[in-house]
Parts: C-alpha cells; sequence; structure tokens
C-alpha cells in the first residue's frame, strides 16, 4: 500500500510511481509467459512430442523474459544499478 500523505507532499512523484506500477505489472506478465513456456515445453518434452519450432519458440519466450529481467533497472540492487549507469 502507498502513503497517500506522502505522495502528497511530492506530486512530480505520482508518475514516476505510475510507471513503476506499469513496468512491475509488465514483469509479472513477463514471468507468466516465460513459466507457461518453461511448462508446455516440460510437458512435449516429457511426451516425447517435442519438435524444432517448440524448443525455438520456447527459448525465444525464456530469453525475452529474462531481456526484460535484465532490462528492468527497479530490480538491480543499488550497486549493480550504479555499475551499469542506471
Amino acid at each position: 500500500m502507498m502513503n497517500k500523505r506522502l505522495v502528497n507532499t511530492v506530486p512530480e512523484s505520482k508518475k514516476y510511481i505510475a510507471a513503476n506500477v506499469a513496468f512491475q505489472w509488465l514483469g509479472l506478465l513477463a514471468n507468466i509467459a516465460v513459466m507457461t513456456a518453461i511448462a508446455t515445453f516440460l510437458q512435449t518434452l516429457y511426451l516425447g512430442q517435442v519438435t524444432q519450432t517448440q524448443v525455438l519458440a520456447a527459448a525465444a519466450v525464456v530469453l525475452a523474459g529474462v531481456g526484460f529481467g535484465l532490462a528492468a533497472p527497479w530490480q538491480l540492487p543499488p550497486w549493480a544499478a550504479a555499475a551499469v549507469g542506471r
């Protein structure tokens, strides 16, 4: 929960808070997509029905999700954010 009184003391921060919330939702959706791709891939692998297309699709989703996670400065610890200039 957010402290409305604290937010109202610095009204310029509202856009940054909204952006942070939006990116957290995007991160959640990316995590759901990655977990779904991994679970589907493991299921087809277990059933012995895996195709090259499924391998490439799963790899693309996982790499995109990992790339999104690496590009998310709010998830980096302060020392790492400073090291990469964020």
